[in-house]
């Protein structure tokens, strides 16, 4: 039986509930603050890929540009296969903003992001600790190796779930990270497309683990656009406890 988990990051009235799971069982949320890009201990757990997209200071967009143009030529591909993704490059710049927030960018960066799109604000990205738990909450995807040996495959075509391509085995842990429904309704009868993007991802103890980090898009018409939906973990190793990145 594979083993699945399903953690929220919930938008509550009281606030954005930034949360911690231990794969394969429950684990608390502890504070942390991000480390620098060189200092996890990198722990293959898995046959480890080519991280040819690497973040760094000095060269930001260019890494970002670099992920972006790999997504390019997959969704290309898609095209002359006869399988194109609606509103292409629209997709193809909403993933461009979402890699930009969620691998190297800031707080403020996240509220605008949140704003452009007429999506709530949660309250605790307002108050005074909020810098700090921004950077918990992405700690996972902050700043990591990537492959450009990207994968774009549909999971939802006008409100219909399609099979799980995933294979299942006993030694591998999935997360699933969702909002509190803000895109929801645009799921049940639209499209959704998930891009998978094989990296390091850091626990919360200080580790790199090679994972797959997945980034879900539903197609929203009321908006004419694509939205973040949701993001998954693929082949996490059990024990792992990994921060949930908050989902709109």
């Amino acid at each position: 039986m594979r083993h699945r988990v399903w953690l929220a990051a919930v938008l509550a009235v009281g606030g954005l509930a930034f949360l911690a799971w231990r794969i394969g069982g429950t684990g608390r949320g502890r504070s942390l603050t991000a480390r620098a890009p060189d200092s996890a201990r990198v722990v293959h757990r898995s046959s480890p890929g080519s991280y040819d997209l690497v973040p760094a200071r000095e060269t930001l967009e260019a890494a970002v540009g670099d992920a972006a143009a790999a997504v390019a030529q997959k969704l290309q591909a898609l095209r002359t296969s006869g399988q194109e993704v609606p509103a292409a490059e629209q997709f193809l710049e909403e993933f461009r903003e979402v890699l930009r927030v969620y691998w190297v960018g800031s707080k403020d960066d996240y509220v605008g992001f949140l704003r452009a799109r007429g999506l709530q604000v949660p309250p605790d990205l307002m108050g005074p600790e909020a810098p700090e738990l921004w950077e918990t909450s992405v700690s996972a995807v902050r700043w990591a190796p990537l492959s450009s040996d990207i994968q774009i495959r549909a999971r939802v075509r006008q409100g219909r779930t399609l099979p799980d391509p995933e294979p299942a085995a006993e030694d591998r842990r999935e997360m699933r990270v969702r909002g509190p429904g803000q895109v929801d309704a645009a799921r049940e009868t639209n499209d959704t497309y998930e891009v998978v993007l094989p990296g390091l991802v850091r626990t919360l103890e200080g580790e790199s683990v090679d994972s797959r980090w997945a980034v879900w898009f539903v197609y929203d018409p009321s908006r004419e656009r694509w939205l973040l939906g949701e993001m998954r973990f693929y082949d996490l190793p059990a024990g792992a406890p990994v921060a949930a990145p908050p989902i709109p």
